[in-house]
């Protein structure tokens, strides 16, 4: 649990770093249990990046594809956070990418070993390259919207933790089609114990529940009772 680590809201709560911080109809903030999620304008559902709302049938399209929305869960407070430190003394959060902002100063990208754009705003992930031009990330024939940085932080105290329970697990969405091998889109993670079973759960690097129709978070682990629980 000390290697956590955490997102602040704009509220000054906290999700973890591979979630969404979606603000709530109450005005507070929430956690999308989805990376670079869509937050649904009704202030309690979000969906993959990717796919947008359908308020009215409570499901994310893209295309003919569609999976279920998915609830937040309540904000977190930050345990202790690994930082890396950037060459002008800064630090970015583990799991992200120091990147040049300009001439000597570093801001962070919210990517692992990501490739820091030469506009020195924005950075693609691992394996991508930047299209300035266009403003995306391109790998072959997949192309995604670039990420913007943010800027980095001085190391800040630690605080405790509390214990996470998504009430639901995730569903899984309809494979992209691709043939061999996985055939989920960049970012999903394939189910399956074989290229025939494969499923595609909208979430990277997920934790594949054993009833074969849905996943958790990375991190968190599928309880028939609970949901997704967070692992201690």
């Amino acid at each position: 649990a000390s290697g956590a680590n955490y997102i602040t809201c704009n509220d000054g709560s906290h999700c973890y770093d591979y979630e969404t911080c979606c603000e709530l109809s109450t005005g507070s903030y929430g956690c999308c249990p989805l990376p670079n999620a869509v937050c649904c304008s009704d202030g309690k559902h979000c969906c993959p990046c990717g796919y947008h709302c359908d308020i009215s049938s409570s499901t994310c399209d893209m295309a003919k594809d569609s999976t279920p929305m998915v609830s937040y869960h309540a904000t977190v407070q930050r345990a202790g956070v690994g930082e890396i430190k950037c060459k002008d003394g800064s630090h970015c959060n583990t799991g992200e990418t120091c990147c040049l902002v300009g001439p000597t100063k570093y801001g962070c990208c919210p990517l692992p070993s990501a490739v820091c754009c030469a506009d020195m705003q924005h950075c693609c992930p691992s394996g991508y390259t930047c299209n300035d031009k266009s403003g995306h990330c391109q790998r072959g024939r997949h192309v995604l919207p670039m990420f913007q940085k943010h800027p980095s932080v001085h190391p800040r105290p630690a605080v405790a933790k509390t214990p996470v329970i998504i009430d639901h697990t995730i569903r899984f969405v309809p494979r992209g089609g691709r043939g061999a091998g996985c055939a989920c889109e960049p970012y999903h993670t394939c189910c399956g114990s074989s290229s025939a079973q494969q499923n595609c759960c909208p979430l990277p690097n997920a934790s594949c529940c054993s009833d074969g129709l849905h996943c958790c978070p990375q991190g968190f682990i599928c309880d028939d009772q609970k949901g997704c629980v967070k692992q201690p």
